[in-house]
């Protein structure tokens, strides 16, 4: 299977321990990630290496509007029919606050 890189940059007026903490706020990637629809914690406690989050997804949002429009009505139906859950298991392998 290929391997897809995607990366970007923003620079933000902002100390580094405050934009640590908002990205660090997994459920809070439905704010400004339009992929994930829900980030469920699966894991009590703050956050830590080990700590699991359940997603739900939409429709990558790369995608055109009308794409996204067509992923929105037509994925459901896919994934019932394919057995697909349409969720990922999110675990988080490495903290690194600097």
């Amino acid at each position: 299977m290929p391997t897809q890189t995607i990366s970007a940059s923003v620079d933000i007026a902002v100390p580094v321990a405050k934009v640590y903490a908002y990205v660090a706020d997994l459920p809070r990637h439905v704010e400004w990630n339009h992929q994930p629809r829900v980030m469920t914690p699966l894991t009590e406690g703050p956050l830590r290496v080990g700590s699991r989050f359940e997603t739900e997804e939409g429709a990558p949002s790369t995608l055109k509007l009308r794409d996204r429009m067509m992923f929105g009505l037509l994925m459901p139906l896919a994934l019932r029919y394919l057995g697909s859950p349409g969720r990922t298991i999110a675990e988080v392998t490495a903290l690194d606050a600097d």
